[in-house]
């Protein structure tokens, strides 16, 4: 059984709280909670964002920031979009970077399978269905669950569903391509 850390699903799915597909003009409200070692929700201020319209390589990036409760406001035309942390959140000793998000259509498996070597990622199933490989073990995913990628070990996922799969992923400590390490030989077992 895949290890699960409660605090870290309850942290990481309030941590973000943003509409990344807007289906018609409106405000969209951003908030930055996070959860201290006692389970009490902290908000964020003053944390910088940035968003991205994915669907259209001209809109230009907005750059937004939280007031002093956490929250930010923007309004926004249709279409879709991900928000990703201008710099590394640090609380409790420990950094967090994220961007939100990506999709894996249907039958698609995101490769090559990785690692982290100098830290962990968790994995948060916005929407869709499908299945981690974690070390070896393979266990179902669906919408609304977080899995946590413990440093070190190899990781990948696939979509089973029918539908694309959207997918936030968060890395402690904030990360780049220089901490991954890649495994081109594992796959996914028949």
């Amino acid at each position: 059984m895949l290890k699960t850390k409660c605090v870290l699903l309850f942290a990481f799915a309030a941590f973000l709280s943003a509409a990344v597909c807007a289906q018609s003009t409106g405000n969209v409200v951003f908030k930055v909670t996070v959860v201290d070692s006692n389970l009490n929700l902290k908000n964020v201020p003053k944390f910088s964002l940035t968003l991205r319209k994915t669907d259209d390589a001209a809109h230009t990036e907005n750059k937004i920031s939280t007031s002093a409760d956490g929250i930010a406001t923007l309004s926004l035309p249709m279409g879709n979009y991900e928000v990703i942390s201008e710099k590394p959140l640090t609380f409790e000793n420990r950094s967090f970077s994220w961007k939100q998000a990506f999709t894996v259509e249907p039958g698609q498996t995101v490769r090559p399978a990785h690692s982290h070597p100098h830290g962990e990622e968790v994995i948060y199933i916005v929407s869709g269905s499908g299945r981690v490989l974690v070390n070896g073990e393979v266990s179902p995913v669906r919408e609304g669950c977080a899995v946590l990628f413990p440093q070190g070990q190899v990781h990948m996922l696939q979509n089973t569903g029918d539908t694309p799969m959207k997918v936030a992923c968060f890395f402690a400590p904030a990360t780049s391509l220089d901490n991954y390490r890649f495994f081109e030989d594992v796959e996914f077992p028949s």
